[in-house]
């Protein structure tokens, strides 16, 4: 076989396909898949000798992933049972991620299948009647403030119902590191004496007009649950074949309108940050091979730094419009959150620190 290097991280797959291809009559229909996803999986966790002598080594990652994908499948969650998932550890050591590639990084389309067979290892879990799932979130925003545009960062718990995933309590402090955007936005910030106050905190219950939690309950009962509303009942329906979870994703499952692929893409970003373990793992794994199938699908190059997080970004790019991305854990390849914009004046994100299933309303795991 040739072995001489390619530029192409899937070459050693596509090859091996076309030399077993004339073998394969008569054997399962998934052998092909197989095959590719063994050679992409010998790709990254091998550690093979330099081709060219060029070996790429992923870098040091600033936060430490606690387990993989599977770490967020909770399995037989029963009543007194109190489970969490720190996605960072902000006093663990640092690690160097494992993994060799040799010469450049997998991209877009890789990395998703890689991730895809990551999450679909994980095993299912339950969520016991009156149990929550607890969210804590790092955010960057731009936001208004009459005139003056300001960015800050915010650190949020959440505590979800799962019929709905909607907050029944959100607790956490915003401006922190406020700043102005430019110089103007600056004077003018001082001048009001916004970059005086101190961050704020909150602490929202069920019944506060900003979470309208009964008016959310009232609207899954009469129109039933959907991506934007979802029960985990609901997302154990979602078909498992990419193909088939694609074309329903483009129709607006649930209720909702046909959308383009930017907004699949971006819609697929926020069901995963905000709806996390209560995807089964093998819709989990057809999420991500879904999106793998969207033209333009792009993987930023090198590794991303969110404030102290550190991710693979896999982007979908729309000239002159909005940039969303999905960013993976460099080690794990889990979800950890999403990035809008990079680099542009508006730029935000989300980074996911933990989740957790909680038995009561405010009890942090």
């Amino acid at each position: 076989m040739n072995t001489r290097h390619s530029a192409d991280p899937d070459a050693a797959g596509l090859r091996l396909l076309a030399e077993f291809r004339q073998d394969l009559t008569g054997v399962p229909a998934d052998t092909e898949d197989r095959m590719r996803h063994t050679v992409l999986n010998a790709t990254l966790h091998s550690q093979p000798a330099a081709r060219n002598g060029r070996i790429w080594r992923m870098p040091v990652s600033r936060r430490t992933m606690l387990g993989s994908t599977a770490a967020l499948a909770l399995t037989g969650i029963a009543g007194s049972a109190v489970v969490a998932a720190e996605l960072f550890s902000t006093d663990s050591p640092h690690h160097p991620a494992t993994g060799t590639v040799v010469g450049t990084e997998p991209g877009a389309a890789g990395m998703l299948e890689l991730t895809a067979q990551k999450a679909g290892s994980g095993q299912a879990f339950s969520i016991a009647p009156g149990q929550y799932v607890y969210q804590r979130t790092h955010s960057h925003r731009l936001y208004f403030l009459g005139d003056v545009r300001l960015q800050e960062d915010t650190w949020r718990e959440t505590w979800l119902d799962p019929q709905g995933m909607f907050p029944v309590r959100m607790r956490g402090e915003e401006g922190i590191n406020r700043r102005p955007l430019t110089d103007a936005d600056r004077a003018a910030a001082q001048r009001s004496g916004l970059l005086d106050q101190p961050p704020q905190k909150y602490d929202l219950s069920a019944d506060d007009p900003l979470l309208a939690y009964a008016a959310n309950k009232a609207k899954l009962v009469a129109n039933g649950p959907s991506l934007s509303q979802p029960t985990p009942e609901f997302l154990a329906t979602l078909p498992t074949d990419p193909h088939a979870l694609l074309d329903l994703l483009r129709s607006g499952v649930g209720g909702g309108q046909p959308v383009d692929d930017a907004q699949v893409f971006e819609r697929v970003g926020r069901l995963f940050r905000e709806t996390g373990p209560a995807l089964g793992p093998q819709v989990q794994a057809a999420l991500y091979r879904a999106v793998a199938k969207l033209p333009g699908l792009l993987r930023v190059e090198g590794q991303v730094e969110l404030a102290g997080y550190t991710g693979i970004a896999i982007a979908y790019p729309v000239a002159g419009k909005q940039q969303h991305e999905i960013i993976l854990h460099p080690k794990t390849f889990a979800f950890i959150g999403t990035r809008s914009n990079a680099g542009q004046i508006d730029e935000s994100w989300t980074v996911v620190v933990a989740w957790g299933i909680t038995n009561s309303v405010g009890q942090v795991p």
